[in-house]
């Protein structure tokens, strides 16, 4: 009798990664951003396919104001992010558009920053997400806290 896999026992949990916001001082009065939580959900290391996520982000200005907004590399760098848990890690990639070519980061290692114009109204950006397939992962809770740096 051959002791059964752990990782049929349970699907793997993503916990949302934090994304936190930080204002940058520009000529404008004070700019506000919103952010929500990028969460991946349960995901399933033997179906041996993508994650795919999308989460949003508005910025408000009193006025019309330029803005820019970057992101921290997290755990791991621009081109590895890793979320962690006490087993292991997990790998993912934040992306400016839905096609998932343009890596978020803060225009450093080939990565894109997402850039615009804010009023009262505001605007809403998309940010998306990828856990590509890692058929060995250890199943449990991950996370990863990001800093979000907007620039008016």
């Amino acid at each position: 009798m051959t002791a059964p896999d752990p990782r049929r026992r349970s699907p793997s949990g993503c916990r949302p990664l934090l994304l936190l916001a930080l204002l940058g001082a520009g000529p404008a009065a004070a700019c506000t951003i919103d952010i929500a939580a990028l969460s991946f959900g349960s995901i399933d290391p033997l179906a041996n396919a993508a994650s795919d996520s999308v989460t949003t982000f508005t910025v408000t200005c009193p006025v019309d104001t330029a803005y820019s907004a970057t992101v921290t590399a997290g755990a791991g760098s621009y081109a590895d992010r890793r979320m962690t848990s006490a087993g292991g890690t997990l790998d993912y990639q934040l992306y400016t558009e839905a096609s998932r070519s343009l890596v978020w980061g803060d225009g450093s290692a080939g990565t894109s920053v997402i850039s615009g114009a804010a009023g009262p109204a505001g605007v809403t950006r998309s940010l998306y997400g990828r856990v590509p397939a890692q058929p060995m992962a250890i199943p449990g809770s991950y996370s990863d806290t990001l800093l979000v740096t907007v620039t008016y």
